[in-house]
């Protein structure tokens, strides 16, 4: 786990933050999460009320210790430890709401969401660690100071934006990192902000908590742990310096991509690959589940791309340092793009649109030894077929089921020859999918029993329907496989709904059909 509150607006601020984003996207995201601010009874049950308890609950689940904590055990993960729960939006859910509490609940709100007041223990012109002297080993803090200080000289040496200075909270404006005993919880560590957004942007500051001492945890030795962990955190730090307020499943998927880059012989993020579109194809790729880990697995879509475009700075591809840049919320009105506009807007400059940038994702997801390099050592899982059919003399036409496929999601058939042994045969694929407005698309891939995969993207009309050809002989061709996408970037109501998808918006094209024929031909 990697804990972030990505916080919308610190506890202080209420009423008077409404009133300055008045007019801004900003204003529709707050008012929507929480309601009219300052208007009714604190002590008073309501919608609100009940949505904020559900907040505390979740946060205080997965800060509290395990014997405290209600639920189901942890799902099975691909590291000796169990996967670890995301408490992001759990966090940024409670700051919002903290004032839908009752006076009691505020109390322990605050709690969780308190700045740590500790001694300085270690500091150089990058950071300053704080830690009780009686809870944290001698030189451990001169380890977490060195740690920070690499991760700090990686992400500026690739050209990031560094953390922004918090005046003089912790003491002077240097980022602070606060040493606490989190092994009790499944909290690895966390970055947040404390500071009110800020008039036409929601870039902010921030400050990071740690474990004194990574012992005790699953999943890895703990200077390990602590690389990965200060990594990813501190890598929230960095987009916090971009935009606090982005998509739960830009800021994690992006961290935990950031981490592997650091750290890349530590591969702790590879627990969340059960979890990654090379598992789940059928789960939208962009899905921030307040109960699981897809957010996380999301990771892998960056490193398909950064492996696809691998120009570098300072060890690190630039392309995901540009999605940030496209979401900087300090550009100013109209420039401010949320995640999945950024990732479009980037990829249009590399001429390569969403819609084929997915199916191509998609498509490389069926065999991932050929498209990620650490694939074979690391084990990386193969995306599930949807459906496998069976053509022969006896059957040589078949119209797949139809599927019902979410936006940024896919589904795979393969067609496997049988006896169909003349060199002549051929396969002609025609799919069936939505209007070309919804951004579908379809990958032939043609498996070949010696020489490489042969792949075509299939050309489609304005209603979404195309057709190709591609040999099918038996002697020849193991199968031939068909992905069909459904890459709508398409949303309503943005920053009015959840913080389940991007821009806390309603997808448009949720469960399109689509369906795919082949005949064998002669």
């Amino acid at each position: 786990m990697r804990l972030t509150a990505a916080s919308l607006i610190t506890r202080p601020v209420r009423g008077p933050v409404a009133t300055v984003l008045a007019g801004s996207l900003l204003t529709a995201l707050l008012v929507a999460l929480t309601g009219p601010v300052a208007t009714a009874d604190p002590e008073a049950s309501s919608p609100a009320r009940e949505r904020a308890e559900q907040a505390l609950s979740q946060a205080q689940a997965l800060l509290s210790p395990p014997t405290a904590r209600p639920g189901p055990a942890p799902r099975a993960s691909t590291t000796a430890g169990p996967p670890r729960g995301d408490a992001t939006l759990a966090l940024r859910e409670l700051q919002l709401r903290e004032g839908d509490l009752s006076r009691a609940d505020q109390r322990r709100a605050s709690d969780l969401l308190d700045r740590p007041s500790t001694p300085v223990l270690a500091e150089n012109g990058v950071a300053v660690v704080h830690g009780n002297v009686d809870q944290v080993a001698v030189g451990y803090a001169a380890q977490v100071l060195a740690t920070i200080t690499q991760v700090h000289q990686t992400y500026v040496g690739a050209g990031y934006r560094a953390p922004l200075p918090d005046g003089s909270l912790g003491g002077d404006p240097r980022i602070d990192i606060y040493l606490a005993d989190l092994a009790p919880s499944t909290a690895y560590g966390y970055c947040t902000s404390d500071q009110p957004l800020p008039r036409g942007s929601s870039a902010r500051w921030a400050f990071c908590v740690l474990d004194n001492s990574y012992t005790g945890y699953p999943g890895g030795a703990p200077t390990q742990l602590l690389q990965v962990t200060a990594a990813h955190e501190y890598f929230h730090a960095v987009q916090y310096a971009y935009d606090s307020l982005e998509d739960g499943w830009f800021l994690e998927g992006t961290a935990a991509w950031a981490e592997d880059q650091v750290y890349d012989d530590v591969d702790d993020n590879l627990q969340y690959a059960p979890f990654s579109p090379l598992a789940g194809p059928r789960f939208s790729l962009d899905i921030f589940d307040p109960g699981g880990f897809r957010q996380y697995g999301a990771w892998f879509f960056f490193r398909w791309l950064s492996e696809r475009f691998p120009t570098s700075q300072g060890g690190m591809p630039v392309i995901v340092r540009q999605f940030l840049e496209a979401a900087d919320s300090t550009r100013g009105p109209g420039a401010d793009k949320y995640s999945t506009q950024a990732v479009s807007h980037v990829l249009k400059q590399y001429r390569l649109p969403i819609d084929e940038a997915f199916a191509r994702f998609a498509d490389a997801n069926r065999r991932p030894r050929a498209f990620y390099s650490e694939a074979r050592a690391n084990k990386y899982p193969t995306a599930p077929l949807a459906q496998k059919i069976t053509l022969s003399p006896g059957r040589r036409a078949a119209t797949g089921k139809q599927l019902a496929i979410d936006h940024l999601a896919s589904a795979t058939t393969r067609f496997v020859p049988q006896r169909l042994t003349s060199k002549r045969f051929m396969l002609r694929v025609q799919v069936d999918l939505a209007d070309r407005r919804t951004s579908p698309a379809a990958v032939v891939s043609t498996y070949s029993r010696k020489g490489p995969v042969k792949t075509k993207l299939v050309t489609l009309d304005r209603r979404g329907n195309g057709a190709y050809r591609t040999p099918f002989s038996s002697r020849k061709v193991r199968a031939v496989e068909v992905t069909l996408v459904n890459a709508s970037t398409r949303f309503t109501n943005c920053y009015q709904v959840a913080v389940t998808y991007s821009c806390y918006g309603k997808p448009v094209d949720e469960g399109l059909r689509a369906r795919v024929r082949a005949t064998v031909l002669r």
